[in-house]
């Protein structure tokens, strides 16, 4: 898997610490199992106030030097905090900060790292990122993301809804902005900086020229849908009703036939055929798992 052996060590033993309002993020959810392109520079835990940020920090720092890491704190404020963890001459940064719990979804069991974040809300959160900030990690997140998850224009039209202010025009001119760096003249460092990613290649082109021309086509494509998208439905993903899966509107006729999420406090379970079910509800947990498989979240996704 993308994380590291040291890593997921840390991850596992941490992962006891982690509940839905503290849960992984970043990256390293991102790109946690198999099948993704890249390895993580780091943990990035997310809790849903400032008290529980740290909080939670505190607690992970113990866990780890009880279990006889050397943790070097090298950031502490009340919502943030960045550290380092070694051991056997292996280390990773860790950091924990207070993220706003509005979001789709609410954050997802897992065996290895106990809760992490849906992947929707991380795919949303690293445009997010790419809108505003020129990392090369960043740019093959997003390919990856349009590729396997969710087409880059229904994406960008979800975001106004955790980004309030960010309409879907402003947000993906401000994508093709700083986007607009890589291009043919940048083509050589670009790629020796993506080749540093330690790309896996799997269900990714690991070559620049190809990562670019699928990113022109999903900007493209997102421009289209955004024009005819309605307004009403602005800030919202798009749920096939049979089958459950987030989906692109096709056209008007298969947009007539979806539902729609926006986001809640703590994220919310669609139920098909039925008002939206609140995530602390056990009988709407039980039964969105039944049908829809949350653990294949990669699936139901596309």
């Amino acid at each position: 898997m993308p994380l590291t052996p040291f890593q997921s060590a840390v991850a596992k033993l941490l992962a006891a610490n982690r509940t839905p309002e503290s849960h992984l993020a970043g990256g390293a959810a991102l790109h946690l199992h198999s099948g993704t392109p890249r390895f993580t520079n780091d943990l990035d835990y997310f809790q849903d106030n400032e008290e529980l940020a740290l909080a939670k920090a505190k607690a992970d720092v113990a866990m780890l030097r009880q279990k006889g890491y050397q943790v070097e704190i090298r950031v502490e404020t009340p919502a943030f905090t960045r550290a380092f963890a070694s051991k056997g001459g292996e280390s990773t940064k860790i950091e924990w900060c207070h993220e706003s719990n509005y979001r789709f979804f609410p954050a997802i069991k897992d065996k290895l790292v106990g809760y992490r974040l849906h992947p929707i809300d991380l795919a949303i959160n690293k445009l997010n990122a790419l809108a505003f900030r020129q990392v090369y990690r960043d740019f093959v997140d997003a390919v990856y993301i349009n590729r396997n998850y969710l087409s880059l224009g229904a994406m960008v039209w979800a975001s106004s809804g955790r980004f309030p202010g960010m309409p879907p025009p402003f947000f993906l001119e401000q994508l093709a902005r700083q986007t607009a760096i890589y291009g043919p003249e940048a083509a050589e460092s670009i790629s020796a900086a993506i080749d540093k990613l330690m790309l896996t290649g799997a269900r990714m082109p690991r070559d620049f020229a190809t990562m670019r021309m699928e990113w022109s086509v999903a900007m493209r494509d997102a421009r289209k849908l955004i024009e005819w998208l309605p307004e009403n439905t602005m800030g919202r993903l798009f749920i096939d009703g049979k089958t459950g899966r987030i989906v692109t509107p096709r056209d008007e006729e298969h947009l007539s036939s979806l539902k729609t999420l926006q986001p809640h406090a703590g994220g919310v379970l669609p139920a098909v055929g039925e008002s939206l079910l609140l995530a602390g509800s056990p009988v709407a947990r039980k039964a969105f798992e039944a049908d829809y498989g949350l653990g294949d979240v990669q699936a139901k996704a596309r």
